[in-house]
């Protein structure tokens, strides 16, 4: 199981943990510790529903920032693993359980911010159903570039770097994600309220699963309401797969919708 975007990969976290690389002066200098919950009604990753259509997945996480630097963890959870009635459909369902160790780094000027990121995703239940089964965890760099004016455009490129290969044909240090999008506050009050709108179109390179093209475009309205360290937000999104590739592996579907949820504190 490899983690979607909703948003690219570090600004989802951001989102998540509250750990914004852009801080006040006076805060530069201050650590904190988030921990967060939340859930979201489809695994989406570039163009596919990983776990399968309608499986949502929890996030448990943590992190610690300083500054501009920050480091998160997380670990995702298919919700058939705590529904299952039956061990076959248990083992299945614990074995798409993913851990994700990182760092981000934000650095700030007067027109834009980039972000860089580095991230370990790991399976330590791969094997449950197949004991055979290649290990498909893999180390992700990236880079996201933020123009700070209005709908706060962006581009994003990510890079994967499996750690075990499927086979000698499939040149999987090949993989490789670009993403460019938009988002806005529509709504944005004094008492922690806001609310938001954004889109983004992908391009996917996935030699891990022979797959290549334009992946996703997705549309995005969040909600979220800060209450001193504390932060709840939800969103509703509507994902469009775009490539032959990835339609097939949702089995033909191209119209996909989800909501997701969470909360966070900073202690």
């Amino acid at each position: 199981m490899k983690k979607t975007s909703i948003m690219c990969f570090v600004l989802t976290l951001a989102l998540m943990f509250g750990l914004s690389g852009t801080k006040a002066n006076s805060e530069e200098n201050k650590i904190s510790v988030p921990v967060s919950m939340s859930y979201s009604g489809t695994y989406w990753w570039r163009g596919i529903e990983l776990d399968g259509p309608g499986v949502g997945v929890f996030w448990p996480g943590a992190g610690i920032s300083y500054g501009d630097l920050s480091m998160t963890f997380a670990a995702g959870i298919a919700e058939t693993w705590i529904t299952s009635e039956d061990s076959a459909s248990e083992k299945s369902a614990k074995s798409l359980t993913e851990i994700d160790l990182g760092a981000a780094y934000t650095v700030n000027a007067e027109m834009l911010s980039v972000a860089l990121g580095l991230m370990y995703i790991g399976y330590p239940y791969y094997n449950e159903v197949d004991p055979d089964a290649v290990e498909a965890s893999f180390i992700e760099g990236s880079i996201v570039v933020t123009l700070k004016t209005i709908l706060s455009p962006y581009a994003a490129f990510y890079y994967d770097y499996f750690l075990n290969e499927r086979d000698e044909e499939t040149p999987v240090k090949e993989d490789y994600y670009l993403k460019a999008g938009i988002s806005h506050d529509l709504i944005s009050t004094e008492d922690g309220f806001a609310f938001s709108l954004g889109g983004y179109v992908g391009y996917y390179n996935n030699a891990y699963f022979d797959m290549s093209g334009w992946s996703d475009a997705v549309l995005t309205a969040g909600l979220t309401k800060s209450y001193k360290d504390m932060s709840f937000t939800s969103s509703f999104n509507y994902g469009r797969t775009l490539g032959r590739d990835f339609r097939d592996y949702n089995s033909g579907i191209k119209n996909h919708f989800w909501a997701g949820f969470g909360a966070s504190i900073t202690l």
